[in-house]
């Protein structure tokens, strides 16, 4: 088999696996995680860099997109080596809805990028919703590229800020091929949110077929990590139910252990919530959400009383001569318990009208 037959039979096997693949609902083009994964590609990113600073593939890498004052942008691309220190960083940002608020977010981004690689960056907006009237007119049309619009004027923050829209990447003109520029294909993959490949408007575009191949293959990790945290979930689930069993058998016979039980009772109700989060809520994202705070269910008043007075009658079949009931408060207080009182009297208070 020839060279060029190899790679027709590639891309008919790539094609092949395309047609019975849809991306889930969570997971469409244009939605945060997949359109910052894409991003990271090399795929995409060589399609941005080579088309923006036309430079060589593999001249750019991805960087931290987080600056020292703890804000976050989308994606950055900076120069893999120092020899290119000189070629600006390039910002990239996928937004809905483009309105005055994000550009003031994007400029803060340009300014920190400024500082850290003393160049003034090129910033890339892809818009899947919409430009707000108002700041659409500030931007104009690049004769060469009629997919893509700059602002009329980013001096002092940007070397420059482009945009692709909704509208701008579906748009055809008269040079047009059966082939987008690749980088229209890309700002066309993620506007369309097609889950899959024959839903979009280019399903014969090449660089649209490179981009659900990407697709797919970040879907499959991301279902493999939602399998391996199912099962650890319910792992760790199961062992914990175990052991809080255990310890909850421990303490029936032991005097004053009401409060302790109730917390086992908590946790155990708390392992089950997580269960059911992690393990029946399929929809859920994949990756690991901060664990919900276990909700109080009450120690109840009584059982927090039936603590409290068991010390008490602890601390009184113990002591010899005269009851000290600020000495009984402080010991209680180091064992957690007695907590709404502050004296003394209060406590004794307490204690008589509980009996």
């Amino acid at each position: 088999m020839t060279s060029s037959q190899e790679i027709v039979q590639e891309e008919d096997n790539m094609l092949n696996d395309l047609t019975t693949f849809k991306l889930p609902p969570d997971l469409l083009p244009g939605t945060d995680r997949l359109s910052k994964t894409i991003l990271k590609s090399t795929t995409a990113l060589d399609i941005i860099t080579t088309n923006l600073v036309n430079t060589p593939k593999g001249t750019y890498t991805t960087a931290s997109s987080e600056w020292d004052d703890g804000t976050r942008g989308d994606i950055l691309y900076v120069p893999r080596l120092g020899i290119h220190n000189g070629l600006p960083p390039i910002l990239v940002e996928i937004q809905a809805v483009v309105s005055e608020a994000f550009m003031e977010r994007v400029v803060n981004y340009s300014q920190r990028a400024k500082q850290v690689y003393r160049v003034y960056p090129l910033v890339l907006v892809f818009c899947i919703n919409k430009v707000s009237p108002a700041l659409i007119t500030k931007f104009t049309i690049i004769p060469d590229k009629p997919y893509m619009l700059k602002l009329n004027c980013s001096d002092f923050w940007a070397k420059e800020c482009l945009i692709i829209t909704k509208e701008s990447a579906s748009h055809e003109y008269p040079t047009m091929t059966s082939q987008l520029p690749p980088l229209q294909a890309l700002a066309a993959f993620f506007t369309n949110q097609s889950a899959t490949i024959y839903g979009s408007s280019y399903p014969d575009d090449m660089t649209m077929q490179a981009l659900y191949t990407v697709a797919k293959e970040c879907a499959d990790k991301i279902e493999q990590t939602r399998e391996d945290v199912h099962r650890v979930v319910d792992v760790i689930s199961y062992n914990n139910e175990k052991l809080l069993d255990r310890l909850d058998e421990s303490l029936v016979s032991v005097i004053g252990t009401q409060r302790a039980r109730n917390i086992v009772k908590q946790a155990k109700e708390f392992t089950r919530s997580i269960k059911r989060k992690y393990l029946e809520d399929a929809s859920s994202d994949s990756s690991l959400e901060p664990l919900p705070d276990i909700k109080n269910k009450s120690t109840s008043r009584s059982d927090s009383q039936h603590d409290d007075l068991q010390h008490i009658r602890d601390y009184r079949s113990n002591k010899i001569g005269r009851m000290n009931w600020a000495e009984c408060l402080k010991q209680a207080h180091e064992k957690k318990l007695c907590l709404r009182y502050s004296t003394g009297e209060s406590l004794r208070s307490f204690y008589k009208n509980s009996n």
